[in-house]
């Protein structure tokens, strides 16, 4: 009966070890070049850089809304970046799971010193989060901190999906 019983639970952990690749192959890492490369990358479009923690309960509460935002204006790419290391991916993943923020692109912090990204994206960032960069086609940047403002970011989205006159 042991041997029963080891054999299921080793036979358990070997299944779940493709899910666990394939959760770690989500995760595109985000570092100090990161933010000049997503510029080059969606030149000429829209797109938001948001930034939120595990432990940030204000974060987690936004993820519905920036899917729910994500789904109403496609033309605009939400980047979500974890605060969090790479190393914490097993947190980040199970966190955007549960709350299911619906973009497709979804990244970690990858640098041993966290204060090198910040300062790359914004040297004014102390770390505090949510905070949200918002990008419009000609990427002049808004920043916002704090819980997500529902009716201001409807209004940014919908600036950006209108037609250029």
């Amino acid at each position: 009966m042991i041997g029963f019983l080891r054999i299921a639970l080793l036979s358990s952990m070997l299944a779940s070890v493709p899910l666990l690749a394939q959760a770690a192959q989500k995760l595109t890492p985000f570092d100090a070049t990161s933010p000049a490369a997503l510029k080059q990358t969606y030149a000429g479009k829209p797109f938001v850089l948001e930034f939120w923690s595990v432990a940030c309960a204000p974060c987690l509460v936004d993820m519905v809304q920036w899917r729910n935002f994500g789904r109403k204006y496609p033309g605009v790419i939400i980047v979500h970046v974890a605060t969090e290391s790479m190393e914490d991916s097993a947190a980040i993943e199970a966190a955007l799971e549960r709350h299911d923020p619906g973009a497709s692109d979804q990244r970690a912090f990858a640098d041993d010193f966290p204060e090198r990204i910040r300062f790359a994206m914004d040297p004014s960032w102390r770390g505090e989060t949510p905070r949200a960069y918002f990008f419009d086609r000609k990427h002049e940047r808004i920043t916002r901190s704090g819980a997500l403002d529902a009716d201001w970011t409807r209004r940014w989205f919908e600036q950006q999906t209108a037609p250029v006159p």
